[in-house]
């Protein structure tokens, strides 16, 4: 990659850096667009460091100067990455409100940016039909997840009633409703957020006059390298929901009704699997950055500045890994627990009517304790962004009457947020 050596004049102290990026080509732009969620994740972190680093009693803008370049430089390039190859119109705005502190930083040390005018009006809009279907699929997971297996719940507590005959008559009258919707919720659910997904990567894939000139010119394996890792998880999961919800609801009836039981076991174990995978490769991915900022560390002398700021990177780097494999631990926990679950509701399993109950109340509890832990793990969430503009406007006046920009950390497109918001699954317990 043939990466600019010189970002800004050093006598005049004029960025430049951000001219000669327009030069570049897709044959530059090609590794940061297969590689570009290792690139915000690192980018991440170091606003991170940079945030802690600005929060220190007395610290001076100039002790921090390097560390502000390289927010600005890998803000740049993501911002380029994301509106000219992946065309994610709402990470633009993120990242051109985040460019926005750093410049207001670094001009307080005497840095000039000629073309800072496109900054100072940024679009406050984020919002997109793609995102309003993810965002609906997640805020409605959770309540879905929770009346379904409560449904299930008050099912398996009817042959331990005696002496209430209004309780099995009620159960009745609730599943002459529920027995017909959902079925077909089953499947239907997951339905708009797969269509879009699978639109917007072949859209991504398949070149037409709706693909502008610098993404065409990436060849089409980068494309698709770059799709997988923004979609397949989520693909992943919703298609074979989907699937499972259609055998299920249209061919699974009647006589062949108890053989779905199986096939949700099947789903879910699948789930398992598939939450172990997304836990490999992402903190794989995080644990090569680690090994590489490492292998850095141990080529720089211990005398040299570069030393300490590598070594703080590393500490940083460490913390956001630990979070982040407690953030996905959840979602292997809580598949595990409902693979139990499920088996107890097996006829070979179901040998008395504690078995089915034992599993519906597992399931409920399981349901809540999760959804208490990723809220409780979400605010251990860092949000680097939020910590940067607040001490530049309590230290410097900047930002008074402008709305806080996202957090790199908070973008719904992020693969880095919640595992069990993207992790939306059907209810197992669905006959």
């Amino acid at each position: 990659m043939d990466f600019p050596t010189l970002i800004c004049d050093e006598k005049s102290k004029t960025w430049s850096f951000s001219e000669k990026i327009k030069t570049k080509n897709a044959m530059f732009f090609r590794y940061l667009v297969v590689n570009h969620l290792q690139l915000y994740f690192e980018y991440n972190v170091h606003c991170t460091q940079l945030a802690h680093d600005l929060m220190r009693e007395g610290v001076k803008i100039s002790e921090v100067t390097q560390q502000l370049q390289a927010a600005l430089v890998m803000a740049e390039l993501l911002e380029h990455v994301y509106r000219d190859y992946l065309i994610v119109p709402r990470e633009v705005i993120n990242n051109r409100r985040e460019q926005e502190i750093y410049r207001q930083l670094l001009a307080l040390d005497g840095y000039q940016f000629p073309d800072q005018d496109k900054y100072l009006k940024v679009k406050t809009s984020s919002s997109s039909p793609t995102k309003t279907i993810r965002d609906l699929t997640v805020s409605t997971n959770w309540p879905r997840l929770l009346l379904l297996r409560t449904r299930r719940l008050l099912i398996a507590i009817t042959p331990l009633i005696k002496g209430f005959d209004a309780y099995p008559r009620w159960i009745r009258l609730m599943e002459v409703t529920t027995n017909f919707v959902i079925p077909y919720l089953a499947w239907i659910f997951f339905l708009p957020r797969l269509l879009t997904n699978l639109f917007l990567f072949w859209k991504h894939i398949i070149p037409g006059p709706w693909m502008k000139e610098p993404e065409r010119s990436l060849d089409w394996q980068s494309r698709f390298q770059a799709q997988m890792e923004r979609r397949w998880f989520e693909i992943s999961n919703d298609a074979a929901w989907f699937t499972g919800g259609l055998i299920n609801c249209f061919v699974l009836i009647g006589l062949l009704a108890p053989v779905a039981l199986f096939i949700s076991l099947g789903l879910q174990t699948y789930d398992v699997i598939l939450a172990s995978i997304r836990f490999h490769i992402e903190i794989s991915r995080m644990h090569k950055l680690e090994e590489d900022y490492k292998r850095m560390l141990s080529y720089t002398a211990s005398t040299d500045p570069a030393y300490a700021q590598i070594n703080d990177y590393l500490i940083y780097l460490e913390e956001r890994i630990n979070y982040e494999k407690k953030r996905l631990s959840v979602s292997i926990i809580n598949n595990c627990v409902l693979v139990i679950s499920m088996m107890l509701t097996l006829a070979i399993l179901s040998f008395t009517p504690v078995m089915p109950l034992v599993g519906a109340i597992l399931a409920v509890m399981i349901t809540i304790a999760c959804y208490v832990a990723v809220k409780c793990i979400d605010q251990q969430k860092p949000k680097p962004m939020e910590v940067i503009k607040k001490v530049a406007h309590e230290r410097h006046g900047f930002f008074k009457d402008k709305s806080s920009p996202p957090s790199p950390s908070s973008s719904s497109s992020s693969s880095y947020s919640s595992p069990l918001d993207e992790h939306v699954v059907a209810d197992p317990f669905v006959p």
